[in-house]
C-alpha cells in the first residue's frame, strides 16, 4: 500500500500550491475571513478545530460553502493526541463538517496537513486523493 500512496504524488515535488492557508479556531470567531478568502482565490484551507474536529457553529456554513465551491478544506485538531473523528453531529460538529465536504485530516497536525495540502494541490490532486493521502499519513 505504501507504494500505491507514493505513486499518488510525483517525485520530486517541484510545485507547491499557493493560496493554501491555515485557520486556528477560537471561541467566538466569525466566518468573515473564510468567506473573504474563498471569494478571493483561496484554493486550500486547513482548519485547526477543537477536540475531535469541532468548530464554532457560526463557522460551519462558511466551511461547507468553501468546500462546495471547490476549496480543499482539511479538518484537523489542536489536540496533542488523537485525531478527527465524526462523533458530534451538531452544527459545527465534526460529523456534520465531514458530511458537508470537508476532508478528514485524521491524526495530522495542522502544520503537517498544510504542507501535505500544498504538495497535493500543487501536483493537481483532487479531494478524493487528498482524503486518501490524509488517511495514510495521518494514521496513528
Amino acid at each position: 500500500q505504501d507504494a500505491a500512496i507514493r505513486a499518488l504524488l510525483p517525485r520530486p515535488v517541484t510545485v507547491l500550491a499557493e493560496r493554501v492557508e491555515a485557520l486556528k479556531c477560537f471561541p467566538g470567531m466569525g466566518a468573515d475571513y473564510v468567506r473573504y478568502a474563498t471569494d478571493n482565490g483561496l484554493c486550500g484551507l486547513v482548519v485547526e478545530a477543537f477536540g475531535a474536529g469541532n468548530v464554532p457553529p457560526v463557522l460551519a456554513p462558511a466551511l461547507g460553502e468553501a468546500a462546495a465551491r471547490g476549496v480543499a478544506v482539511v479538518l484537523t485538531t489542536r489536540c496533542l493526541r488523537g485525531g478527527v473523528y465524526p462523533i458530534y453531529a451538531y452544527n459545527g460538529g465534526g460529523a456534520q463538517l465531514l458530511r458537508a465536504g470537508l476532508i478528514n485530516g485524521h491524526g495530522l497536525t495542522s502544520d503537517k496537513a498544510l504542507l501535505l495540502l500544498k504538495v497535493a494541490l500543487g501536483c493537481g490532486c483532487n479531494a478524493k486523493t487528498i482524503e486518501t493521502l490524509c488517511a495514510h499519513y495521518g494514521r496513528a
